[in-house]
């Protein structure tokens, strides 16, 4: 049996759209999140397709890595339940679409996971903070959009990892 090389992409939107010079640009990043985020007249439906089947995200310690994203996915109910060398993948429930692997070279990344209620947010983000992740924005709505309920943190690499819940009943 052939080996399949698992190569680390990872994509909230198009990278190269939020990241300018190696810096994050809130300004540009908000625009594109309006452009490409869904329509505010209506509800997801269940005819939609997702963006994204699956993503990796590089790591530098594998087995750190490992034990935070089990702790930290639990609340938006992910279960680490595929694992080949130093690549795990977590289960959503539908599908395994979320990876880390291991890499010598970590370039920090943004990931939003989508949550399903504004406590899924909080238990998401008390979740990274008490597995090692550091706070770079507490749960709370955003200007980006009426129903943007977020929170971010920062992964043992540096990666910028988001929870999100869309709520509808903030959308006039």
């Amino acid at each position: 049996m052939r080996r399949r090389q698992v190569i680390p992409t990872a994509s909230f939107i198009n990278m190269s759209d939020t990241v300018l010079d190696g810096h994050r640009d809130a300004t540009r990043q908000s625009d594109i999140v309006r452009r490409y985020h869904r329509s505010p007249n209506r509800s997801p439906s269940s005819q939609e397709r997702p963006m994204i089947a699956h993503t990796s995200l590089p790591v530098s310690n594998y087995p750190r890595a490992k034990r935070y994203y089990s702790a930290v996915l639990q609340p938006l109910g992910y279960t680490n339940n595929m694992e080949y060398g130093e690549s795990a993948g977590f289960n959503d429930g539908k599908n395994t679409d979320f990876w880390i692997t291991h890499r010598k070279v970590i370039v920090p990344l943004h990931l939003a996971f989508e949550a399903r209620s504004s406590s899924e947010v909080k238990a998401f983000h008390a979740a990274a903070l008490a597995a090692g992740g550091r706070d770079n924005g507490a749960p709370g709505y955003r200007d980006y959009w009426p129903g943007y309920y977020a929170a971010f943190v920062y992964d043992p690499d540096g990666h910028n990892i988001e929870a999100v819940w869309y709520d509808y009943s903030k959308v006039k």
